[in-house]
């Protein structure tokens, strides 16, 4: 079928294909579901028309015949999928009106629960959709106080569809991530299979409707729901083997805080054997609990802050501005002196106050001690540069640092003086006897007016 001919819409042909299709010609309202669904397959099929013609269409990333597959598959690419592309390309795609098995069937239920499993399993493997996904850490708020009450079976399936349209509707306020229609649609680039991309046609659809607000139950959202949320427990679950398999919580715990070398060799050991999926969730896991406890300490919810001896060269550099309120850049500009200032000592004297935290944790709140638990890994693994940045910048928004045991009235004192010099010497000799010279060494500096 020419290009022309299949853009101009040979209306007795796609009626066919529609027919072809399954769909009731004598049944209005179905008819009008079977022209969307043509013409949604259309779409596709253009997409992939366009990509082996090289026009601007989706753009597939780059990959390098010995770089691994975009798949996921942990193979080389040229022993993967690139056999498939290139065969792909080179053959022209057929239109919907010659294979009408890629209209997907929206008034068939069992036809659509069939491409809603194709579905799941391009939004799983395919390179660019398998980043695609609510927030999870909203997800994960969000059941805190919406928790499932069924054990298993039809009616917990029900409350989760429920769940999801809820938080779809109440938490992303409507709109689903990442441009999803677009990204199903340049993904028809990456797929061959006739019921993979059907799936993709009946997503796109799905996703339209998604956003019309109507608050009827939407397959597509319940998708999205459960793989953000089956991902971030799986990830818990590889999280929690690896811990197993390095001898359990409390041993872990205890070769973190005695600063085993072996440690990290060990979980990185582990880590390189996960497959392609695990790892990915793993990752996933891992990353989004730092972006939770990055957003505690913004919200002053952490409970272990810097020292206050990690954090008086910004107090000093902020003294500065004592006549006027410093502009947002001279704030960034302060913290970010600060960290270019930081000691290793600062980061062992931060440890030392996490572990501190961690032997009188009584274990009310699991959120707090997880979290405690994984900056202190970061900590001894000498890997706090995705947090410190908030955690010096917790001192400007909330005024928070911790303070050691028997620095309490040094503390007010260079606080009620405006950091006098004999103050800070005395608190210099303070951290001298702590076993801090680093530090003690900066905080002559700032006494004597010098750079910390």
């Amino acid at each position: 079928m020419s290009d022309k001919q299949t853009r101009g819409g040979d209306i007795s042909a796609i009626v066919t294909a529609v027919q072809r299709a399954g769909y009731d010609l004598t049944n209005e309202r179905e008819l009008g579901f079977g022209i969307v669904a043509h013409q949604t397959a259309e779409m596709l099929y253009f997409e992939r028309l366009d990509a082996m013609r090289g026009r601007p269409g989706a753009q597939r990333p780059a990959t390098g015949r010995n770089q691994p597959c975009p798949c996921g598959s942990g193979k080389k690419y040229k022993l993967c999928c690139l056999t498939r592309e290139q065969s792909s390309t080179t053959e022209a795609p057929k239109s919907p009106e010659e294979e009408p098995a890629l209209i997907p069937r929206l008034r068939d239920t069992g036809a659509m629960r069939r491409d809603t499993g194709f579905l799941i399993d391009v939004l799983k493997t395919d390179p660019v959709l398998r980043e695609i996904r609510f927030d999870r850490t909203r997800c994960i708020q969000f059941l805190e106080s919406n928790t499932p009450t069924a054990e298993g079976g039809e009616e917990l399936s029900e409350q989760i569809d429920e769940l999801a349209q809820r938080y779809f509707l109440e938490v992303e306020d409507g709109k689903l991530p990442g441009d999803l229609f677009n990204k199903l649609r340049e993904a028809a680039t990456r797929v061959s299979g006739t019921d993979e991309l059907r799936s993709l046609a009946m997503g796109m659809i799905l996703a339209t409707a998604a956003e019309t607000r109507d608050g009827t139950p939407n397959p597509l959202v319940g998708v999205l729901f459960r793989l953000t949320i089956g991902e971030l427990l799986r990830g818990h679950s590889t999280f929690d083997e690896i811990v197993d398999r390095l001898g359990g919580q409390e041993a872990v715990a205890h070769r973190v805080m005695t600063s085993d070398l072996t440690l990290n060799r060990e979980i990185e050991d582990l880590a390189s054997s996960l497959g392609p999926e695990d790892r990915h969730d793993l990752e996933t896991f891992f990353f989004e609990n730092l972006r939770s406890i990055e957003m505690s300490i913004e919200e002053g919810r952490f409970p272990v802050y810097l020292s206050f001896a990690s954090v008086l060269p910004l107090l000093a550099d902020l003294t500065r501005f004592s006549a006027r309120k410093p502009t947002s850049s001279e704030l960034e500009a302060i913290v970010l002196r600060a960290l270019d200032g930081m000691e290793e000592e600062d980061l062992r004297l931060y440890g030392q106050l996490l572990r501190e935290w961690l032997d009188e944790d009584d274990g009310d709140d699991q959120e707090a001690t997880s979290q405690v638990r994984m900056v202190s890994c970061l900590v001894d693994r000498r890997a706090l540069m995705p947090l410190d940045w908030p955690l010096m910048k917790a001192t400007l928004l909330h005024g928070v640092n911790a303070v050691l045991p028997g620095e309490e009235e040094l503390v007010a004192e260079i606080e009620e003086n405006a950091l006098e010099p004999t103050s800070l010497e005395r608190y210099a000799t303070f951290l001298d006897s702590m076993g801090y010279g680093a530090l003690a060494r900066r905080t002559r500096r700032l006494g004597s007016g010098g750079e910390p």
